[in-house]
């Protein structure tokens, strides 16, 4: 009788096996690796869109939600990585678009063409250059034409597509190749939107060609068809080959929708943060495994990367001179020379400054920056430009295949800065915190002032992070007494690796102030609290219990 009830459960056991539901198979929840950014290796930036069933954007996930493993194919078992950090994609950029436009000669039908143009400009007008949206014009007949670089001015965009016309024969399959390897150089969130009749009559890529380079590249092709006579087939299977859409001839109302649709999909996903375990530059190619967990139901994507033998991005480091003009208010209407040290293990091909008047209504000004010897690039900021309260600048370099920022990290949204005068950016005096016991939250205090006339502090924050960490969370400090501001890091986000934080404070001109800041941190030490001695009557305990063990002879 024994023996026919453990058949009966090993076969009940085996039937829980066979038909347990894989990842991926819940039918609720969709992961989709977007990109692997490596070029800080061996930090390892990893975007991913979740979506439900109905495609719509899954949002308030945290690292508890999150599991990441690599494996190199060196390696015999994946490794899980310890050091991640979640964040969302949105609080660190814009949207990079590249605008495809059709000026074929098939455009001249029914005033395609005005169409194409008005449609552009209409959703020219929907994008948050402020908030770091940047887009490229790219027009096409029988050969392919970057007519606007990406940029931030809106009236260079204008201007560009303003000068568009029908020609001859069309490139269409060109035309997005050439626009997923251009926006490919960009790091971000980024999609190829493209307006178009659909036809094609004289590309040397075929569709297969594009929907496997988009896909290696991870970038989503949006098409838009135009005109009463559309093709609309290839545009329809690009665009969901891809993870984007099709849509037919818009009204203004229609383009509103789709910059939301796609505002919401690409800047709504989440951005995976760490550092890994293997940090040789070998040479193998690294599969990375994320795995999501929501309201009881699980999924997981497989993407890889390729680490390079010392094929790294380029390194952006600003001189100390221009370090003292951050720190010390410069007079308006004086040229500012910026400069930095930027050196890559290959040929850097270019480095660019962006700058804009701080808390304006102006966009990101976009220049090339003059190399000197030493690795040294400058460019001179006209005084015309030097207007209080303060500059906003940021500085890009590409070799070719990496583009590096400084600062590294949310440079449209957080740029450098510097104050011009008669603004001068607040003062911070902080005793930093070294030591801290394990259960313990953590107080930080500053004194913060401005006395600038009519100007005062409009906010203050501690940004902190565990250490071995990337990615900081913030917290808002709060006014107290008198100039004294004050934050609580709680006492769940205290580990044994210990604590990297540093204060920042904005006057309400906008212009920010700094102790401490991400790239040299304060650190403070985490001491574990010591259990002490165990309670006589619980040693008691535990030796009567040992005592019984030996009677019965485990």
């Amino acid at each position: 009788m024994l023996k026919k009830e453990i058949i009966l459960l090993f076969i009940l056991l085996m039937s829980c096996v066979i038909f347990t539901p894989a990842y991926g198979e819940t039918g609720s929840i969709n992961v989709r690796i977007t990109q692997i950014v490596s070029k800080d290796f061996p930090e390892i930036q990893v975007y991913v869109s979740i979506t439900d069933e109905k495609g719509a954007t899954i949002t308030g996930l945290s690292l508890k939600n999150f599991s990441v493993s690599e494996q190199s194919n060196l390696e015999t078992k994946p490794q899980i990585e310890q050091s991640l950090d979640v964040d969302f994609v949105s609080k660190y950029s814009g949207v990079t678009i590249a605008l495809l436009i059709d000026r074929s000669e098939s455009m001249k039908d029914n005033d395609k063409i005005v169409q194409a143009k008005d449609s552009v400009k209409k959703f020219l007008e929907l994008l948050r250059y402020q908030e770091g949206d940047r887009v490229a014009i790219i027009d096409f007949d029988s050969k392919v034409t970057v007519t606007q670089p990406f940029t931030y001015d809106k009236s260079l965009l204008v201007k560009a597509v303003d000068t568009l016309y029908p020609r001859t024969n069309t490139a269409l399959f060109d035309a997005i190749y050439t626009a997923v390897a251009e926006i490919s150089k960009e790091i971000g969130v980024k999609a190829v939107i493209v307006f178009t009749d659909g036809i094609e009559n004289v590309s040397k890529h075929t569709k297969e060609d594009v929907i496997s380079y988009a896909q290696e590249k991870n970038v989503p092709v949006y098409t838009i068809g135009l005109g009463e006579k559309i093709k609309a087939e290839p545009l329809i299977e690009i665009a969901d080959a891809t993870h984007a859409f099709y849509r037919y001839t818009p009204s203004a109302s229609d383009l509103e929708a789709i910059y939301k649709d796609i505002a919401q999909k690409e800047k709504g996903q989440y951005l995976l943060t760490y550092t890994t375990h293997n940090p040789r530059f070998d040479g193998t190619t690294r599969k990375v495994t994320v795995k999501v967990t929501s309201d009881g139901k699980q999924s997981q994507d497989v993407s890889t990367y390729l680490v390079g033998t010392k094929d790294t991005a380029p390194e952006i480091n600003l001189t100390q001179e221009t370090k003292n003009l951050m720190t010390i208010s410069q007079f308006a209407g004086k040229d500012i020379t910026i400069t930095a040290k930027i050196t890559d293990d290959v040929k850097v091909e270019e480095a660019r400054i962006f700058y804009r008047t701080t808390k304006s209504n102006e966009v990101y000004k976009e220049f090339l920056m003059n190399k000197s010897d030493s690795d040294i690039y400058s460019f001179k900021i006209p005084g015309a430009d030097v207007r209080t309260p303060g500059i906003d600048f940021y500085i890009t370099a590409s070799d070719g295949k990496y583009v590096s920022t400084e600062p590294k990290y949310r440079p449209t949204l957080v740029p450098h800065q510097i104050a011009i005068l008669p603004n001068n950016k607040p003062n911070i005096i902080h005793s930093p915190i070294k030591e801290t016991k394990s259960d313990n939250p953590i107080i930080i205090e500053a004194e913060i002032t401005d006395r600038d006339s009519g100007d005062y502090v409009e906010w203050a924050k501690v940004y902190y992070r565990q250490g071995g960490r990337i990615l900081y969370q913030s917290i808002d400090m709060k006014k107290v007494t008198g100039d004294i501001w004050r934050a609580v890091i709680p006492n769940d986000a205290v580990s044994k690796e210990g604590i990297d934080y540093y204060i920042t404070a904005s006057d309400s001109r906008g212009v920010k102030a700094y102790s401490g800041t991400d790239i040299n941190p304060y650190h403070i030490n985490v001491v574990l609290r010591s259990m002490g001695p165990l309670p006589r009557i619980f040693v008691e305990y535990a030796d009567t219990l040992y005592k019984i063990d030996l009677i019965r002879g485990y």
